[in-house]
């Protein structure tokens, strides 16, 4: 929260629902008490059960800027094999001199992961503002710590997009 003038001028929030095992919803926003608007405002919603594919869906707001929306889905194909796929898809973004990009996707990833008993190896391909490809080797161990370090929340930059 920030002060103005004596007055809190921005409040954030953060949530986190866990409704059953293998579910969770995410959100957190910041709002601003003068205008009585959100600056931001970020939801995710995972659904990782025990079979099947997981999947996460993301909105991310952030005030006169940009409006997306995020989906990431990974499967097993075979006890060693698995395959993700993640989309950002800009429904609206301003740019610096006012005129607005609308419907538009804006990365697309697609990853090979491969079972290396104590590593895993990762085969990735990145469509973006450019293409990429790279090759990840991560010892299995020390997947937790990456995935907390990890957000797929890819939060929209401020600048032009």
């Amino acid at each position: 929260e920030t002060q103005q003038g004596g007055r809190f001028s921005t409040t954030s929030a953060d949530l986190e629902l866990r409704p059953k095992e293998g579910v969770a919803l995410d959100a957190d926003a910041q709002f601003d008490l003068p205008s009585e608007d959100f600056l931001v405002f970020n939801l995710d919603l995972r659904v990782e059960p025990d079979r099947g594919p997981r999947w996460i869906l993301g909105h991310r707001y952030l005030q006169n800027n940009s409006v997306q929306e995020t989906f990431e889905v990974t499967t097993k194909l075979t006890s060693k094999w698995e395959a993700r796929v993640y989309e950002r898809f800009n429904i609206k973004s301003f740019r610096e001199n006012g005129s607005k990009r609308i419907n538009e996707f804006l990365e697309q990833e697609y990853t090979l992961i491969r079972d290396l008993h104590c590593w895993e190896a990762e085969v990735n391909y990145n469509v973006g503002s450019g293409e990429e490809f790279w090759l990840i080797f991560r010892l299995k161990g020390l997947k937790d710590l990456s995935d907390t370090l990890k957000q797929r929340s890819y939060p929209p930059s401020p600048g032009p997009g």
